[in-house]
C-alpha cells in the first residue's frame, strides 16, 4: 500500500506542477479546460492516497487540505471558462 501512496503523492505533484505552468502561461479556453482537467487529476490522486490512508488508521496529514484546494481550483477555472 505504501507504493500506492506513493504514486498518488507523485501523480498529484506532477498534475499541480503542470496546473501552475498553465496559470502563469495565460488563460484563454484551451489553457483553461487543460487547467480544470490536471486540477481533476490532482484531486483523484489526493482522493485516492487520502483513502488508502484512512483504510490504514493514518492520519491523512496534508491530503484533505490538497483535495479542497484542487476543488476549488477546478469551481475557479470552470467559472472563468463559462464567463
Amino acid at each position: 500500500m505504501k507504493s500506492s501512496r506513493n504514486i498518488c503523492s507523485i501523480v498529484g505533484i506532477v498534475s499541480l506542477l503542470i496546473y501552475i505552468i498553465l496559470t502563469v502561461v495565460g488563460t484563454n479556453n484551451y489553457l483553461l479546460a487543460m487547467r480544470v482537467f490536471f486540477a481533476g487529476v490532482a484531486a483523484v490522486a489526493y482522493s485516492i492516497k487520502m483513502g488508502i490512508e484512512l483504510a490504514n488508521d493514518e492520519s491523512i496529514g496534508y491530503s484533505f487540505f490538497l483535495v479542497a484546494i484542487c476543488i476549488f481550483d477546478v469551481v475557479i477555472s470552470s467559472i472563468q471558462m463559462v464567463s
